[in-house]
């Protein structure tokens, strides 16, 4: 099986032209999260700028019923938001 930063890759939900959703296992405690990791190998910083904004909206939010954001890390030249995995769907 593929793997990605710390996760263990199960496997692609959804791709669309400016990402990649993949159904993960967290190495460190198979919790089951969602990665969604920037396509562009060398992303522009307006393209890494969104994705911070958008794990920062997402920590404001902290509602019942809205995925949580667990972090966002750099995974070789591009980022990836790693989100909770609500057992369905994106």
């Amino acid at each position: 099986m593929l793997t990605l930063c710390d996760y263990q890759i199960l496997d692609q939900v959804h791709e669309s032209d400016k990402s990649i959703v993949y159904r993960t296992l967290r190495s460190q405690d198979n919790l089951p999260v969602i990665l969604k990791v920037l396509k562009e190998e060398f992303p522009t910083p307006e393209q890494v700028a969104r994705y911070k904004q958008e794990y920062e909206t997402i920590q404001i939010l902290n509602l019942e019923g809205i995925v949580k954001a667990y972090g966002w890390q750099k995974y070789r030249n591009t980022v990836a938001l790693v989100l909770e995995f609500l057992g369905q769907s994106l």
